[in-house]
Order: C-alpha cells, then structure tokens, then sequence
C-alpha cells in the first residue's frame, strides 16, 4: 500500500511519517511535519503534540538488523 500510495501522490507536495521517529523524537517530529505544512509550531501546539504521544504504547518493536 506504501507504493502505491508514493505512486499516486508523485506530483503532490507530500511528507513521510515514520512511526519510530515520532515516539523517539516526537516534539522533533512534530515540528518537521508543522514546516511541510506551513504552520508555526507555538508553544500550546507543541506541548498539545507531546501529550498525544506515549511511548509506553509502542508495543511491537523491530531490531533494525531484522528489517534490512
């Protein structure tokens, strides 16, 4: 479905979302998609984005080695 998703959208301005990054370095993240998007990250947006991240909910993890 990634494909065909990157296919579809090829001449479309458009961002990736790696789940990892964002619970590693939400507020980090977030900002990256608040630049794509052209909106200015303040200091409610920032601190609303670290609440809907938990880390403690990232169950299912890969080794990096196991996904090459």
């Amino acid at each position: 479905y990634r494909a065909a998703a990157l296919a579809n959208t090829r001449t479309l301005p458009r961002i990736v979302v790696e789940y990892p990054r964002l619970i590693v370095d939400s507020e980090l993240e977030v900002a990256r998609i608040a630049a794509f998007l052209g909106v200015r990250l303040n200091d409610e947006l920032a601190a609303a984005a670290r609440g809907l991240v938990d880390p403690r909910l990232w169950r299912h993890r890969a080794v990096e080695e196991q996904t090459r």
